[in-house]
């Protein structure tokens, strides 16, 4: 097969899981993004290019380390209903060698956002080192890259190794029973005594990996937190920091799995994301067509399921409430630094709040969030109407990237420019900056998912025994 037949079936495949303009508009925004930068350091003041350096790879580090992390999360906990969601988690990872990239950026400007560089910090130069503190942060974060590869192409790996299709290609099955290949039908893995034994290695490896990688995330994101937000202010500390800043990776995360998934199921046609039809369910109204039904053996070597009929009422709530969840724990971390802060009354701590909540433009900014970030998700989701209607809950998680967007940034500019003249520039500079990761996370996204469109054989086989016992 030629080169030129690989990038025309490449082509086809990414049209099927998006409209033909997604892929130049996010070359576009890959473009604006790397100009913006480029004229931004080349100013007279580069400091505002560096500071919306940081604030995005903040923010998209933990989107796509987070989303990642949740279909970690559904693989240790054996949910049978994240079948379609979990490939999207595993489509971030061809975006994570870019948030390395970025991070190796960061370590260039550091002169422009480490404000006690040069400065004799005493006994807080121990940990307060630009060596120390870009070495750990940056092995920290090749190993979680690491992890991530090896636990998702460990997936793709064992998934071929058990289902035996792991593209999606199910052969159409003959009139004696068997599929066009020779083979009988596929069964759930349970099922297949010379398959038990593999399935429980294949779960156990997995599990452990996933494991491994989910205590690295928790530490290697609460030092980022510690490393490049706390340190912006030198004489501010809390314990409780780096466990937000890591649960909002999550919160980021599953908001990104839920526009993905919204997205595939509106646009994704064909082969994509292939499940086995239930008898008796073609013709019904999408809305309708019972998701968890109960799928027999033979039912299983049916035609492909498109992922519009698969991704529907029972999934969308479901990660309705997991944005919910998440909505209401961040409330409640924001609340317990909050409060010790308040009734402590230290200067040390008090004045990384007071600039945020009492000098402008920072406190209509943090307003903003407290109403949109945090009580306005809670406020729309505890609604069950929208969790369960595909337009209702996308615009739920585009308002929460948008304002954990301007989190990050509420977090890193007012601790380096804290007078409104002096960041004038940042925030235009911030957003087109931004526009350019997101133009790579779309193009990687895209592609990840046209390379391996097809929903786990191995999620597929705990859905599989889940409904053979219910």
């Amino acid at each position: 097969m030629t080169s030129e037949t690989h990038r025309r079936e490449g082509r086809e495949a990414i049209a099927r899981l998006a409209p033909a303009w997604v892929s130049p508009l996010a070359w576009l925004a890959v473009v604006v993004g790397a100009i913006a930068f480029a004229v931004g350091v080349r100013a007279a003041d580069p400091a505002p290019a560096w500071r919306a350096l940081l604030v995005n790879f903040l923010f998209w580090v933990s989107l796509a380390q987070g989303a990642l992390i949740w279909s970690v999360i559904f693989r240790i906990t054996r949910t049978s209903w994240s079948a379609p969601i979990n490939r999207m988690g595993h489509a971030v990872l061809w975006f994570l060698p870019f948030c390395l990239l970025a991070f190796a950026g960061i370590i260039v400007g550091r002169g422009y956002l480490l404000p006690w560089l040069g400065h004799d910090m005493g006994d807080r130069a121990v940990w307060l080192n630009a060596r120390g503190l870009f070495a750990r942060d940056g092995i920290g974060l090749v190993v979680l890259v690491v992890l991530s590869w090896a636990f998702v192409r460990g997936y793709l790996r064992d998934d071929s190794l058990v289902g035996g299709h792991a593209n999606g290609d199910m052969p159409a099955p003959q009139d004696d029973g068997r599929t066009a290949g020779g083979h009988p039908p596929r069964k759930g893995l349970g099922e297949i005594p010379a398959l038990q034994e593999r399935e429980r290695r294949v779960n156990r490896r997995l599990s452990v990996l996933g494991v491994a990688l989910l205590f690295v995330y928790m530490v290697v994101f609460s030092l980022l937190g510690f490393d490049l937000v706390m340190s912006l202010t030198p004489a501010w500390h809390s314990a409780l920091f780096g466990w937000y800043f890591a649960l909002g990776g999550l919160y980021l995360g599953m908001a990104w799995l839920v526009i993905v998934a919204v997205v595939v199921r509106k646009t994704g046609t064909g082969n994509a994301f292939p499940f086995a039809l239930p008898a008796g369910s073609a013709g019904r109204d999408e809305e309708e067509a019972p998701i968890s039904a109960s799928v027999t053996e033979g039912e299983c070597a049916a035609s492909p399921r498109p992922v519009k009929e698969r991704i529907g009422t029972t999934e969308l709530r479901n990660l309705g409430n997991l944005m919910l969840a998440f909505a209401m724990l961040m409330t409640y971390f924001l609340y317990s630094q909050a409060l010790p802060i308040w009734y402590e009354n230290l200067p040390p701590e008090t004045g990384w709040v007071i600039l945020r909540v009492h000098h402008q433009p920072w406190q209509a900014l943090s307003w903003v969030l407290i109403f949109t970030c945090y009580l306005g998700v809670f406020a729309l989701l505890v609604v069950r109407e929208m969790k369960e209607k595909p337009a209702t809950l996308m615009a739920v998680a585009l308002l929460v990237l948008a304002s954990m967007w301007l989190e990050r940034y509420m977090l890193v500019v007012p601790s380096l420019a804290p007078k409104a003249e002096a960041h004038s520039g940042t925030p235009l500079l911030a957003v087109l900056v931004g526009v350019g990761f997101l133009g790579v996370l779309v193009l990687t996204t895209t592609r990840f998912l046209a390379r391996y469109p097809a929903t786990s054989e191995l999620d597929l086989a705990l859905r599989m025994e889940r409904e053979k016992w219910e």
